[in-house]
């Protein structure tokens, strides 16, 4: 990298010094006319190999990716004690582009990558019976967006959710759960019908 630099900084100075010597006195007459265009294409045909742009770019990209991966810092493989099950090898710890993963340490000729199985978490109990089917328990679930809503733990054989959290009271007038509701948590009747809320 330091090498094409110093070739750059001479060429420079070559033209420079050629553009002097022409300005003061006229070349001879058997000496070719050099154009500055034509100079470049020399010094990029001998430089970089090309006298192209984009392959002038790309040769200069490749000599700086490539410089930069030599400097870079490589991290070893940590192994976390366990055998591949495809080939007896140890896997280990790698890291990738999307975070570290479990692989096994026999790569590439063994590509057995651990698969994290997704823990779910135990539903939450409310400690109120469902009113639906008076067997099960409502508990708070999440569906697949993650939007929190509460439910029968007796899912699918009761269908009985509500949006918002029950507590354990009936409502005076219409006999429903009782529900927690907005910020504020205000109680209200979980029917929409009834217009019940509490103080």
């Amino acid at each position: 990298m330091l090498e094409i630099l110093i070739i750059i900084v001479i060429v420079i100075a070559i033209k420079k010094r050629m553009e002097k010597t022409s300005s003061h006195a006229a070349p001879p007459a058997q000496a070719p006319s050099l154009s500055q265009a034509s100079v470049e294409q020399k010094v990029n045909q001998r430089i970089f190999g090309t006298a192209d742009l984009k392959d002038r770019a790309a040769v200069y990209n490749r000599l700086l990716l490539t410089d930069r991966y030599q400097n870079m810092e490589k991290i070893a493989p940590v192994e976390i004690g366990e055998e591949c099950p495809e080939c007896g090898s140890p896997l280990v710890i790698r890291r990738g582009r999307y975070g570290e993963f479990v692989a096994c340490s026999g790569y590439p000729t063994c590509k057995y990558i651990k698969k994290e199985a997704k823990e779910e978490a135990a539903p939450v109990s409310t400690g109120v019976k469902c009113p639906k089917c008076e067997t099960g328990e409502i508990v708070e679930k999440k569906t697949r967006r993650g939007k929190v809503f509460y439910g029968c733990d007796k899912y699918p054989a009761c269908d009985y959710a509500l949006w918002n959290k029950p507590i354990d009271k009936k409502c005076p007038k219409c006999g429903q759960l009782l529900v927690v509701k907005g910020k504020k948590n205000e109680v209200q009747c979980s029917n929409k019908e009834c217009d019940y809320k509490e103080d």
